[in-house]
């Protein structure tokens, strides 16, 4: 039996159990072939919770409020979060004295560790 967690060890208890015993009986070509389909198919956590958030009911029609819901989440929010990353970099002042001054006190943190 191939190491599942070897192969997907991104996978959680629950779902290793579940996938072990699964592909108990493929060989390392099958299960290699296993993992990669089965990990493009697998969802994250965090977009299951946004989704749910949402109101994303599988396999039924969704209602407009959703598919708002669905269109921000995949444009509006990550461009605002883009913008926010931009504003902060243009008005964070990193220069050569302030990029010294955090050396220094990193150097003097690491020696008195030490």
């Amino acid at each position: 039996m191939p190491n599942i967690l070897q192969l997907l060890p991104e996978i959680e208890s629950e779902e290793l159990t579940l996938i072990q015993e699964l592909a108990k009986n493929f060989d390392d070509a099958q299960a290699q072939q296993f993992a990669s389909m089965y990990r493009t198919k697998r969802r994250d956590s965090q977009t299951v919770m946004l989704l749910t958030l949402i109101g994303f009911v599988a396999n039924v029609a969704q209602n407009e409020a959703t598919l708002s819901g669905i269109r921000h989440m995949m444009s509006t929010i990550p461009a605002a979060i883009a913008l926010l990353v931009i504003l902060i970099t243009l008005f964070y002042e990193l220069n050569d004295r302030l990029e010294k001054q955090i050396g220094q006190e990193l150097e003097a943190r690491k020696a008195s560790a030490s």
